[in-house]
């Protein structure tokens, strides 16, 4: 993306905002025709002033700023809470049984059937 607003034109058309931005004209054209985007429509032309071009970048990058530090915040408070709480399984395989448990296992499920 081209950072040097100087050299932009006071309004752009559709090829100066790909050009500026570093994007396809297709994308440019999406850009202009979405709701939040300061487009400015004469006849059938769509433009941008660059004062509002400005605006908007700066407005994204903000944005994007406060999103990434909400979510290191997150990630941090996460790790302390599951450190606070300690290592859980949350395995649904049941634990094996112990050894020789089986056969006393299958003398109980005889002495059942036998009782029948």
């Amino acid at each position: 993306m081209n950072n040097n607003y100087e050299n932009l034109p006071a309004v752009l058309n559709a090829n100066q905002l790909a050009a500026a931005l570093g994007i396809s004209r297709a994308g440019a054209y999406q850009l202009l025709n979405t709701a939040t985007f300061p487009t400015l429509r004469i006849g059938k032309r769509l433009l941008v002033p660059k004062d509002k071009l400005i605006d908007w970048i700066e407005q994204k990058r903000r944005a994007k700023q406060a999103e990434g530090a909400a979510h290191k915040q997150g990630k941090r408070e996460s790790k302390e809470l599951r450190a606070s709480q300690g290592r859980k399984n949350h395995s649904t395989v049941p634990p094996a049984p112990e050894k020789g448990m089986e056969k006393t296992d299958q003398a109980e499920r005889r002495s059942c059937l036998a009782e029948r």
